[in-house]
Order: C-alpha cells, then sequence, then structure tokens
C-alpha cells in the first residue's frame, strides 16, 4: 500500500489546524495583572497593542483592568476581578454588518458599541441573565452580595432570563437580578455611588499607566488622537449620528448630552431585543 498519499493528508491536516486564528481587535489598555488565554493556546499577560481572537479568555485580579478594541470601533473595558471570555465576533467592514457574543462569569465592564451593534445587535451573557445592546453603552457588573447590575447609558439595553425579560430606554436607570430564574426588577435611577463604584472599577486609576514603561504625555495622546471622556450617571457628553435607526426613535439629538424622551422601560413578554 502507497502511504505517501496518506502522509500528505495528515501533514496538510496538521497545517491546516495550525493556521492563526484571525484577529478580532486588539488591546488598548492593560493594566497590572490582566491575563488572556487564546483557545488552545497558554495564559498570557495581556499587552498593549497585542490581538485577541475569537474565544479568548480574558481575566484580571484585583489590581487588573483591560480594555479591547474591537474592528467596528466597539469597546469593552474589563474591570477588576473579572473574568470575560469573546465567545464570537464576526464583522463585515463593507456593510457594517456583524454579531458579537461575549461572556462575563464574575467582574464588571462596560460596552461601548460600535457599527455591530446598530444593526443585529451585541449580546452580553452572564449566569443571571443575557443581556443585549442596540447602538448604545452599557455597564454591568456584580455588586458584594452576588446581585447583578445592569445600567443603561445610551442606546437600547434589553435584559432577559428565566424569570422574565425587560428593556431599558433610559440614561442613568437600572435594573438588578439576583438569580437567572428571578425577574429582572423594575428599573429604578442608579445610586450615584454604586455607579462611581462600577465606573472605578472598570477605568484604569492614577496610577496605573495602561500596561507601558513610560507614561504617556498629552503630546503623546494628542499625535495619536487619544482623548479623556467621562461617563457618569448620564448619557457621555459627545455627538452622535442622526437618529435614522429605530432604536433612537424619542430621542432628540443636541450638541452634547442627548436627551431622551422614551419611558424608563418596556416590560417584554418573551425575548426582549
Amino acid at each position: 500500500m502507497n502511504f505517501r498519499p496518506l502522509l500528505l493528508a495528515a501533514f496538510l491536516a496538521t497545517l491546516a489546524g495550525a493556521a492563526p486564528a484571525q484577529t478580532v481587535g486588539s488591546v488598548g489598555a492593560a493594566n497590572q495583572d490582566a491575563s488572556s488565554e487564546p483557545p488552545g493556546g497558554a495564559r498570557r499577560s495581556l499587552k498593549v497593542g497585542a490581538g485577541v481572537v475569537q474565544r479568548e479568555r480574558i481575566r484580571t485580579d484585583a489590581q487588573g483592568s483591560a480594555q479591547i478594541a474591537f474592528k467596528d470601533s466597539s469597546a469593552l473595558n474589563i474591570g477588576r476581578n473579572s473574568d470575560v471570555t469573546i465567545d464570537k465576533f464576526v464583522f463585515d467592514p463593507a456593510s457594517g454588518a456583524g454579531q458579537m457574543t461575549t461572556s462575563m462569569t464574575r467582574g464588571a465592564l462596560r460596552f461601548v458599541g460600535g457599527k455591530v451593534s446598530h444593526g443585529n445587535g451585541s449580546t452580553i451573557r452572564t449566569p443571571a441573565a443575557t443581556i443585549g445592546v442596540r447602538g448604545g453603552v452599557a455597564s454591568i457588573g456584580y455588586d458584594s452580595a452576588g446581585r447583578l447590575h445592569v445600567i443603561h447609558h445610551y442606546g437600547v439595553v434589553s435584559v432577559t432570563n428565566g424569570g422574565g425579560a425587560i428593556k431599558l430606554l433610559r440614561s442613568g436607570f437600572e435594573t438588578v437580578v439576583t438569580d437567572f430564574n428571578a425577574p429582572p426588577s423594575p428599573p429604578t435611577r442608579v445610586d450615584p455611588g454604586f455607579l462611581a463604584q462600577i465606573t472605578a472599577r472598570v477605568t484604569s486609576s492614577a496610577a496605573q499607566r495602561g500596561g507601558v514603561k513610560k507614561q504617556p504625555t498629552n503630546s503623546d495622546a494628542s499625535r495619536f488622537d487619544i482623548g479623556m471622556e467621562r461617563l457618569g450617571g448620564d448619557t457621555p457628553n459627545f455627538d452622535l449620528p442622526a437618529a435614522r435607526d429605530n432604536f433612537l426613535r424619542g430621542q432628540t439629538q443636541t450638541r452634547g448630552p442627548i436627551v431622551q424622551h422614551e419611558p424608563n422601560h418596556v416590560s417584554c413578554t418573551s425575548y426582549c431585543y
């Protein structure tokens, strides 16, 4: 029997299996102890500028935080003591269409939607609920009692689990989920102290340097077109595209904060998205 064709086929299959995974984004910041584990790979420290791939798991300790910038301009700020996996990211730059799914089993994150979220929306899965974000910004995190807080900053944020579904429409409001079978709470304005706590968890402290050895200067930031933004209990103070999409109906665009005329929330009878 001629084994050469079989050996060649096995060799080609090995090469195909060893092909590097396609990057879906890159590390914009990595502070203190932030690490990642690509599928089938070893755990490694996150470095600024390093590529990230689908199914990559990112973990931080009590001093760690990270920011992932995706190819559709989405951004994921991962807070301290967090465990997050990029389950799926597909993006077609020509059409702007795509799909994004992320899982968080502990900790806190802030998601700023890019082009993908303006279409099919982006999904964040947690043990307590599945969160959908359409064209918006949301902060998601656990408190010391193990309850999940979903805070709306802009756009449409839906929260669905075995107990029910709700859609947040007003900036500065949150819903709290105790477990997967308990319905999301009626939205209430987020406590300023807790909002400050979540914000501190998902942003760098003054002593951190974003994973670089040399502290960047204002000149460096200007050269690379990097700015600073503050996101409080209301909508972010930046210009947004005209209200063309359905999820922007009822909102008024101004030069600065967005004034939203929607009710606080919509209750859904089934999956809310």
